[in-house]
């Protein structure tokens, strides 16, 4: 199943399901579709093809080895997104970590999901920060600077700066903390064995 028309109309925070069984897949997509935009994928191949700039999280199926092998890959390979797994059993006793247990409870689904998109807009953010007070040094240092293009810069760092403390608020210090550094805990992901 997909969602390509509704993908179309949304340039940021898709979700990609990446489940193999049909009834889970269309279980998780329905709880989590009237959120976010969903893409769908159903083989590797499949995932792949659904993945860029625009999805922020990606829900997969941890027992499914092959979706696991190849989204670890291509987040290797600079697409960056967040992780939420779906697990036999209660999730492991860590709190930043996005394990939802099967059978999925759609609330425990949504806020798990919602939690990782507020990683996902906090590191888009951070990212625009560091770039744009680079930017900002590197006009302030130049001779021969335009005073109304640092004062617009200056701006726009004020700006964003309070859309960043915004964001951060709502995340706890965990989530920051780790986003902040760049860990977005696939290593956790890694530990937990699939062959069970």
């Amino acid at each position: 199943m997909s969602n390509a028309a509704f993908d179309a109309l949304s340039t940021s925070d898709v979700v990609l399901v990446c489940v193999a069984d049909d009834d889970l897949r269309q279980s998780v997509t329905t709880a989590l579709r009237t959120e976010w935009p969903v893409r769908t994928a159903h083989d590797s191949e499949t995932a792949l093809t659904s993945l860029d700039d625009a999805v922020s999280v990606v829900v997969v199926d941890l027992s499914e080895e092959r979706f696991v092998q190849t989204l670890w890959r291509e987040d290797a390979n600079g697409v960056s997104f967040e992780r939420a797994a779906l697990i036999e059993g209660p999730p492991p006793d860590l709190d930043h970590a996005g394990y939802v247990s099967k059978p999925v409870s759609a609330p425990a689904l949504r806020e798990t999901v919602d939690r990782l998109q507020r990683r996902a807009e906090y590191d888009r953010l951070l990212g625009q920060y560091y770039s744009l007070a680079n930017r900002y040094a590197d006009t302030a240092s130049d001779p021969q600077q335009d005073p109304d293009d640092l004062a617009r810069l200056k701006e726009r760092l004020f700006t964003l700066r309070k859309r960043l403390d915004t964001v951060a608020d709502s995340l706890d210090d965990v989530d920051a903390f780790d986003v902040a550094l760049g860990s977005d805990g696939e290593d956790t992901f890694d530990d937990f064995s699939t062959d069970e």
